[in-house]
Parts: C-alpha cells; sequence; structure tokens
C-alpha cells in the first residue's frame, strides 16, 4: 500500500527520471530499465511522463520487493504529492495512480516518495536521456543489459481510454502480473493461449532501450517479447 508517512529506513531504494528529449527510467541496486517515448507517451506532460517509470518499476520489481517498504526518489515535486496525497484532477494520472494502488496492493508493498534535487538526481536522468556511457561510467556495478518491460504492461499502463472497470482490462491485470510473477511459464505457454490483440495492441508502445552490450546504440523494440527478464 502507498502511504503519506515518510519511510526512515526503507528496504528498498528506487531512483526513477524523465526527459522530454528521450524517455525515462530507472534503477535499484544493480537493476535498471529505459523506456524510450511513443507516439502516445510522448504527448504527456511532464508529471504523467515522470510518474511511468516508478509504476513500470513497482510492476517488474513488484515481486522481488513483495512485503518490503520501498522508498521512491523523484525529482519532480508535482509527483511526490500526488503519489504520497493518492490524488490528481489529471486523468491520465489518476490512470497510471490506480495501477500503482493495485500493484502495491497486489505485493503488499509500502511505498512512499522523496524528493530528490535534479543535480543528485544525474544516474537515474542519464537512463531518461539514453546517456548509458554516463550511466555505467558512475555505476560501474549495474548489470550489462536493462530489465525488460512486458508489452502487456505497457498496453495497460499507457493505451487511452480503458476502461479498469471492465472485463477486459482485468484479464489484462491478470495477463500481465501472471507474466511477471511467473516468467518460466509464460515463455512455455502456447501462442494459442495467449490473446492476440493485446499484444497486437502493445506494439506501438514497446520501443524500449536493450543493447546487447553495455554503451550500444541499437534500439530494437520488445514487441515481441512476452515476459520480463529481470537481473
Amino acid at each position: 500500500m502507498m502511504h503519506k508517512a515518510h519511510c526512515s529506513n526503507p528496504e528498498v531504494t528506487l531512483t526513477s527520471d524523465a526527459s522530454g528529449s528521450w524517455g525515462c527510467g530507472a534503477f535499484w541496486n544493480t537493476n535498471w530499465f529505459q523506456y524510450q517515448w511513443c507516439p502516445i507517451t510522448d504527448k504527456w506532460a511532464i508529471t504523467e511522463q515522470e510518474l511511468l517509470p516508478i509504476v513500470i518499476a513497482s510492476a517488474i520489481w513488484g515481486p522481488q520487493w513483495a512485503n518490503k517498504s520501498v522508498s521512491c526518489l523523484c525529482d519532480n515535486e508535482a509527483v511526490v504529492f500526488i503519489i504520497n496525497s493518492g490524488t490528481s484532477r489529471d486523468p491520465t494520472v489518476m490512470s497510471l495512480l490506480r495501477c500503482l494502488h493495485f500493484i502495491t496492493a497486489k505485493f503488499n508493498l509500502f511505498l512512499t516518495t522523496t524528493h530528490l534535487p535534479g543535480s543528485n538526481n544525474l544516474l537515474a536522468d542519464a537512463l531518461s536521456r539514453n546517456n548509458l556511457s554516463y550511466f555505467f561510467d558512475n555505476l560501474p556495478q549495474a548489470n550489462s543489459t536493462p530489465c525488460q518491460i512486458p508489452p502487456t504492461l505497457l498496453t495497460l499502463l499507457v493505451q487511452p481510454n480503458l476502461d479498469w472497470t471492465s472485463q477486459s482490462w482485468n484479464k489484462m491485470f491478470n495477463t500481465t502480473f501472471s507474466q511477471l510473477c511467473h516468467p518460466a511459464q509464460s515463455a512455455l505457454m502456447p501462442p494459442a493461449t495467449r490473446d492476440s490483440s493485446i499484444f497486437a495492441t502493445a506494439q506501438a508502445c514497446s520501443h524500449t532501450q536493450h543493447p546487447n552490450q553495455r554503451c550500444a546504440s541499437s534500439q530494437p523494440s520488445l514487441a515481441s517479447s512476452t515476459q520480463t527478464s529481470v537481473y
């Protein structure tokens, strides 16, 4: 669950950032990911863009964080206020916030957010600007490859006009977190048992950096991936 009170001794510390020029990213310990803006998220306001990596991180790493206290460090004061207060007038922000509530409840997370000055947020900033050279130079122990983001998760978070009270949304949520909690089973799932419409919808927003090595510049789509790889 999300809490207003600050946790003085969090078991997990997440740092995230977003940039208008490329995308967003986040890391904890040696784990990290990047997400490059798609045509939908590229048009989002910065508050929405800054909130997205926190929700993505809570989803892909939630199984590892289960029953722990999580401190999210963010250099956007509006996002810090929104997460800690649990409300916003922005429909897109509320959609993301609602997903974050479901995620924290699913994994029983004690999640709080703290403002981190931009001058102290250079590693996450580097991820959001696709500056991997700076990121690895200053965090050499980081994993050489990023954690993958399931296309269904992106669809769940990014696609407009999804009705979270609908049966299709509930099915998508369950499909997504089945992959995240049981990646080996998802990899073995026969194609016929997958909802092809969900994966087709996800293709437009599946552009994320996935280098084969540390400073590679190639940016293949993860739209064909149906599981997450957490290192």
